[in-house]
């Protein structure tokens, strides 16, 4: 393969295809009718004497050959963006990029709809879009370029990562109005005595929590585990069932539920709130200017 002679282009639909191991969700991201990513295909095969791709009824499966150009070719193209990130100034009036975000349930709450009316007022094109894809991906994804940015606390983000402190926050405990078993102040024997709703979530849920207890031999009685911080709100102002929950969230709903905030009987770590971004976007002056919306609006 003579890549002096060869259309670079092709490599941006290899990677496409690649990724999605499906040529109609690969044209649909790169804007390309199926037609044209077909016939890039098919001169990236000529150019590499190889199939590259195996049409199969489970999609696109990549070749020997296709798995062995896949990494150097993502490498290449995310330095060539990053690249021209780095030297094309970022101007937010006029700006269409589109920001991909990972937020918690949390995270789109609380976050989201400051940070979505402020661009819409500074820089009208821009578009924001949410990550979706599994956990496990999120730190693949940031690589490749797919995510720019994740508020919150995401305890995976670890490798080439860069993290900025955003705030911190604490936990209070949840429950409904004129609960029979509270009074003013919530006991530490009241609160182990009393059934709980546990998170489990993908940012770590109320595991802080639990490790706090265990150090202390005890433990909490668990009547319910959700996957998320939304539900046990909802749920303890229906029942008499309490969560432990971080603050700014029982703050967000405490005014249009019926449910009472109380302190803790303990002193449970504050949870950290991070910016992450990968350290190929350090010097992208469209990260620069999105980190500083984010801090701006809920820094310390």
């Amino acid at each position: 393969m003579d890549i002096a002679r060869t259309d670079l282009n092709l490599l941006i639909v290899f990677d496409a295809v690649f990724r999605e191991r499906n040529v109609s969700k690969a044209a649909k991201q790169l804007h390309l009718s199926q037609p044209a990513v077909s016939g890039a295909l098919s001169r990236l095969r000529d150019a590499t004497k190889d199939q590259l791709f195996i049409r199969t009824r489970g999609g696109m499966i990549p070749t020997k050959r296709a798995v062995e150009l896949s990494e150097p070719v993502r490498q290449g193209l995310g330095a060539l963006r990053q690249a021209l990130l780095a030297t094309e100034k970022f101007n937010p009036e006029t700006s269409d990029r589109t920001f991909t975000l990972l937020l918690s349930e949390i995270g789109q709450t609380l976050f989201l709809p400051a940070i979505s009316e402020t661009i819409r007022r500074k820089a009208p094109k821009i578009r924001l879009v949410m990550a979706k894809a599994d956990p496990s991906e999120h730190l693949k994804n940031f690589e490749k370029g797919e995510i720019d940015l994740a508020v919150g606390v995401w305890p995976r983000l670890n490798r080439d990562m860069i993290r900025q402190d955003l705030m911190q926050d604490k936990w209070l405990c949840v429950a409904r109005k004129n609960h029979p078993a509270i009074a003013k102040r919530l006991s530490l024997k009241t609160y182990l005595k009393l059934e709980h709703i546990t998170i489990s979530s993908v940012s770590g849920g109320d595991e802080i929590i639990a490790r706090t207890l265990g150090r202390r031999n005890l433990e909490r009685q668990v009547a319910l585990e959700v996957t998320d911080f939304l539900a046990p709100i909802l749920i303890c102002a229906k029942t008499d069932l309490i969560a432990t929950v971080p603050s700014a969230l029982a703050n967000f709903f405490a005014g249009s539920s019926p449910i009472r905030l109380i302190d803790p009987p303990l002193d449970f770590p504050r949870i950290p709130l991070q910016i992450h971004w990968h350290k190929r976007l350090e010097a992208d002056g469209g990260r620069q200017w999105l980190t500083q919306i984010i801090t701006n609006l809920f820094g310390k």
